[in-house]
C-alpha cells in the first residue's frame, strides 16, 4: 500500500519559482548572490520558501517574464488546490521571497 507520507502534488508546480530564483538571484550583476530553498511536507501540509538576492539593475526582459511565469502558477493554483493554498511574494530592496503553503489533507 501507498505510505501515509507519501503526497502527489501537480508536477512541476514549483519549477518557475526555482527558475525565476537562480535567473535572478545569481545574475551577474550580483556579486553575492545567493538562493536559499526549503521544502517541508508534513501533516498534509506542503510548506514550500525560497528566497535569493535581487539584482540592483533596472528591470530587464527576464524580469518581465518572470512575472508573467508566477501568473501562470497563481492560475494553476487557484485552478487545481483552489481555497487550499496560501502564496506569499514579498520584494524588497536586497531580496525577493515565495513563500507557498499547501494543505494537501483533502486531496482523493
Amino acid at each position: 500500500g501507498e505510505r501515509p507520507e507519501t503526497y502527489e502534488i501537480t508536477p512541476l508546480l514549483f519549477i518557475p519559482f526555482l527558475e525565476n530564483a537562480f535567473k535572478h538571484g545569481l545574475s551577474n550583476s550580483i556579486t553575492k548572490g545567493f538562493v536559499q530553498v526549503s521544502m517541508i511536507v508534513a501533516e498534509g501540509e506542503i510548506q514550500f520558501d525560497i528566497i535569493n538576492s535581487k539584482s540592483q539593475e533596472p528591470k530587464d526582459e527576464n524580469y518581465y517574464q518572470g512575472r508573467i511565469g508566477l501568473k501562470n502558477v497563481k492560475r494553476r493554483l487557484e485552478l487545481i488546490y483552489s481555497n487550499k493554498y496560501d502564496l506569499k511574494i514579498k520584494e524588497n530592496k536586497e531580496n525577493y521571497t515565495v513563500s507557498l503553503n499547501i494543505d494537501t489533507s483533502t486531496e482523493n
